[in-house]
């Protein structure tokens, strides 16, 4: 096995060390917020994970750049170009995540948090969560299965159509699911749940419109 090899599987470690640390951080965090009450060993566990994530990262972008250094031809291939686009794409969302989450879980660490807080940053946590998730899996199935002989648009129209049907899921789940008490369902939110059902069905249109514009821009630069 030779060092290309060798980079090859430290950059998949890389996704795969990201991936598990994004599943485990959800997983703590979707659970502990239902009662809208985290506890310090919560917020403790997500942080940590938090950091094993740029660990992650760190691993996956000195891999990256020391593949492309030792075989610069691959700068020009779809996957690896969609690859890095993700590694930027995590990079955003985790500078957001630091400084916009991970101090809102500080605050409430072992205090309800008022539902009028949640409520006002429900897009938030579904957009950086979805994120993380979907970048991070993109990432570790590129890495492993390489090029599928599609365009870079094709990879990011995926990856975009991933991301946002993601956000639009883990909305609908804090909307109607997670964050609706059993009291609160029969009359109470049936105004506020058809408000919000037209509104992600208005993201679904503008998604799939997404779509078709990018699958004929692929199809003409193809």
């Amino acid at each position: 096995m030779g060092w290309y090899d060798i980079i090859t599987v430290l950059h998949v470690v890389g996704a795969a060390i990201g991936v598990g640390a994004a599943a485990a951080s959800d997983s703590v965090f979707m659970g502990a917020i239902r009662n809208r009450r985290i506890s310090h060993d919560q917020f403790v566990l997500i942080r940590n994970a938090s950091n094993v994530l740029i660990g992650g990262l760190v691993v996956l972008i000195l891999s990256g750049i020391a593949l492309l250094h030792m075989n610069l031809e691959l700068w020009t291939m779809p996957h690896f170009q969609a690859k890095m686009t993700l590694v930027l794409i995590l990079l955003i969302n985790g500078i957001v995540f630091h400084s916009r989450v991970i101090p809102m879980l500080k605050q409430f660490s072992d205090i309800t948090m008022p539902k009028s807080f949640i409520t006002s940053r429900q897009w938030l946590l579904s957009i950086t969560g979805s994120t993380s998730a979907v970048s991070w899996f993109s990432a570790l199935i590129i890495a492993v299965v390489g090029d599928i002989g599609v365009s870079y648009l094709w990879y990011i129209a995926i990856i975009a159509v991933l991301i946002v049907g993601g956000s639009v899921v883990a909305h609908y789940l804090l909307t109607h699911i997670i964050f609706v008490q059993k009291s609160e369902r029969p009359e109470k939110l049936k105004e506020q749940k058809e408000a919000t059902r037209k509104k992600h069905i208005t993201l679904l249109l503008v998604t799939l419109l997404v779509i078709l514009i990018v699958s004929l821009i692929a199809a003409i630069v193809r």
